[in-house]
């Protein structure tokens, strides 16, 4: 079945030309006026059961949408088709590439009111995400092993590792695996979301080390840890 529409010409402001697509509306169903069309489709079902029976009124409903008639279904409010789009012309026909269908729902004011009555309204907090590393690479050694020397400028990738160097609890820190001394890298060379480079401090001794970026945002601290453990010779 095909829906009729017809064209009208704006008229907010004489800067706008053209015309804009609009549904031919025949007129509104209340839901007993509604049952009693799919029951003259559907004389053997009691209007009783269509009400329980979805799959039964909607062919009935697709129809007289594309007729032009709002259907009302309380208490829910009430639905109807229309069209939206433009043209140039007022002889052009509707387009499917360029133009929309859509189903308009109008709800019912009881149950706005309800909603309105129930509504609690929670605000949550934005995801922010920790910091994680994707790469390693020693800049000096031009090395992706993992083994470093003291003054080795190193290279970490990854996500959301931008830190604030003037405060000491953020940056990039090497942890001693065998006694949990922890160093920070004071000599940084690039800060960003997706790249650190810094300088090994002079002062580790040799060792396994754990490397961490901690960061902060909205005063809550963020750390990530890098899978892969170095090698300190």
């Amino acid at each position: 079945m095909s829906k009729d529409y017809k064209t009208k010409k704006f008229k907010l402001s004489e800067d706008i030309s053209g015309y804009y697509l609009m549904s031919v509306k025949r007129g509104k169903l209340k839901a007993t006026e509604f049952y009693t069309h799919v029951n003259r489709v559907k004389p053997d079902i009691s209007i009783g059961q269509l009400q329980k029976d979805g799959e039964a009124c909607q062919p009935v409903a697709v129809n007289l949408l594309l007729e032009g008639y709002e259907i009302e279904f309380p208490p829910f409010g009430s639905f109807e088709l229309t069209l939206s789009g433009t043209v140039d012309d007022r002889n052009k026909g509707f387009d499917p590439k360029i133009h929309k269908v859509h189903i308009k729902f109008r709800e019912s004011k009881e149950l706005i009111a309800e909603l309105e009555d129930l509504l609690v309204v929670n605000k949550m907090e934005t995801r922010i995400q920790e910091p994680s590393f994707h790469s390693f690479y020693n800049k000096t050694l031009k090395s992706e092993t993992a083994t470093i020397n003291p003054q080795n400028l190193i290279e970490l990738t990854g996500k959301n590792l931008k830190f604030d160097e003037s405060d000491s609890s953020q940056g990039l820190f090497f942890i001693h695996s065998s006694t949990a001394t922890v160093t920070r890298a004071d000599e940084v060379s690039h800060n960003t979301q997706s790249i650190i480079k810094v300088k090994v401090p002079a002062d580790l001794s040799p060792g396994e080390y754990r490397v961490e970026v901690k960061t902060k945002v909205a005063d809550r601290e963020r750390t990530g840890m890098y899978k892969q453990i170095l090698q300190l010779i």
